[in-house]
């Protein structure tokens, strides 16, 4: 806890009293009076006034008075500096009061509380007392607007054979917790939950990177997503006796913030009145959704809101004190896998008429059939034709761009149809025969190549730069 003293603070009279505390024998006395009222207004301050008199008389100036805090900081948030709230302070007598200030602080908007002082008097006497206040809302975040992502949202975490690539990978990941005003909320009480197995991977804040309401956060790729059968429609195959699907590779974080629900303020005071609305913010408890499926599965973990020991969905009501959730995915992939299901050409041979043109579509995917990551500024793909003709209207080397390989709905839940998007997994290329008029059939050939960046540099990590050619794919022309 944070101790201050502060010197002699002489303020006008009080315009109020609103608490008395203890008198003594013989006229000692202590009280306390609020000049701004009893309601910090949130990002301001109010001034407690406490007034002390031994045998009746005002004590000498520069005596001690120690104040203490349930709520509120006797020192203003102040980041990288003061992001603790100051619970102590020591103010010196003048004029036979003591004065101190009292601000809010991120993370009680709303909240009630006490401020208590001690007096020790010339005979060795005890005064005290204490009186009620609190901090007018905002500050708390809001679910209205909290969010979460991955600054990558495809990396190289899993190697040829399936296992993980390089558990020092580290990725940034970022919570941006704002409040009903959608001011920023830069201290807040966070959880995380992160799905993985054999356990989970490894996810630590960095409060030395956040930045107003952006909460920096450190995933390291020390884990593979669970293994999960796939949904009806979700491309698959067998490879080294397992089934491989896209959400195979895919990863969720679970955040999950104390805060208040999200609701609709219409008349715009900060507050939750009756009648306003909350639709789509009543949260079920917090739950790491690791099968994908949207909905709470037994066994999934989840943040028990009330406390009762299971799973509990919305209760219909707007909730001022519960932890409010942000869930966000990255997608763990591999090397492009080749074989007839996965990184392939289709068709499977070239076959040009003489002096006429084919088009082939490359499919290029990890063996979990998601895109190949690209996170460096010259990752591409490009063929090289034997005996061919690329045509002007395929532009090759063509550069990759980074995508999941699976977007999701508003609501947060999986677009099924994404899954075999041709997004970053399909590239189209037209081959023209070389040698229109000949009619004698001649061997030609196209030569696919990658380069693709595994991960993003961050924080002392470099993502590995890798360079690979590909099966050709061969045939005839005439």
């Amino acid at each position: 806890m944070n101790t201050k003293t502060i010197g002699v603070l002489v303020g006008l009279a009080p315009l109020f009293v609103l608490a008395w505390g203890s008198t003594g024998c013989g006229g000692d006395s202590f009280n306390f009076s609020l000049p701004d009222g009893d309601v910090v207004p949130w990002g301001g301050s109010i001034q407690v006034v406490a007034e002390i008199r031994e045998q009746g008389s005002k004590p000498k100036d520069g005596r001690n008075v120690n104040f203490t805090l349930d709520v509120g900081s006797f020192e203003p948030f102040e980041e990288g500096h003061q992001e603790e709230p100051v619970r102590e302070i020591r103010a010196k007598t003048a004029g036979g009061q003591a004065t101190v200030e009292v601000f809010s602080f991120p993370g009680e908007g709303g909240d009630s509380g006490q401020i208590s002082a001690t007096y020790e008097t010339i005979g060795k006497k005890s005064l005290s007392g204490s009186i009620p206040i609190s901090i007018a809302n905002g500050g708390k975040p809001s679910g209205n607007s909290l969010t979460a992502q991955c600054d990558p949202v495809n990396v190289t975490a899993i190697d040829a054979s399936g296992a993980q690539a390089d558990p020092d990978m580290k990725i940034r990941c970022t919570l941006t917790i704002k409040d009903v005003a959608n001011e920023p909320v830069p201290i807040a009480t966070i959880q995380t939950r992160v799905e993985g197995r054999p356990s989970s991977c490894s996810l630590q804040e960095d409060p030395d990177q956040n930045t107003g309401p952006t909460h920096v956060f450190t995933l390291k790729a020390d884990c593979l997503p669970m293994d999960v059968e796939p949904l009806d429609g979700e491309p698959n195959h067998m490879f080294a006796g397992e089934i491989h699907n896209p959400r195979d590779g895919l990863l969720t974080i679970l955040f999950a913030v104390k805060g208040q629900e999200g609701f609709s303020d219409a008349n715009s005071n900060g507050v939750y009145d009756p009648g306003e609305g909350f639709v789509g913010q009543d949260q079920a408890e917090p739950f790491l959704d690791t099968n994908d499926s949207g909905d709470y599965d037994s066994g999934e973990a989840f943040i028990d809101n009330n406390e009762n020991g299971q799973w509990d969905p919305a209760d219909g009501r707007w909730n001022d004190d519960v932890w409010i959730s942000a869930s966000t995915h990255i997608m763990f992939t591999g090397p492009p896998h080749q074989s007839a299901e996965t990184t392939h050409f289709e068709p499977a041979g070239i076959n040009i008429p003489d002096g006429g043109n084919q088009t082939l579509y490359y499919h290029l995917v990890d063996q979990n059939h998601n895109p190949i990551a690209a996170n460096g500024g010259s990752d591409r793909i490009d063929f090289d034709p034997s005996d061919l003709t690329i045509s002007d209207t395929t532009n090759y080397p063509q550069d990759l761009v980074n995508v999941m390989g699976v977007t999701f709905s508003q609501d947060g839940s999986l677009n099924l149809e994404s899954l075999s998007s041709p997004e970053g997994r399909v590239f189209e290329v037209q081959v023209e025969d070389r040698h229109p008029g000949d009619q004698n059939p001649y061997q030609v050939s196209l030569l696919p190549s990658v380069t693709y960046t595994t991960a993003p540099s961050y924080d002392g990590y470099s993502g590995e730069h890798v360079d690979v050619d590909l099966n050709p794919i061969t045939g005839t022309a005439n």
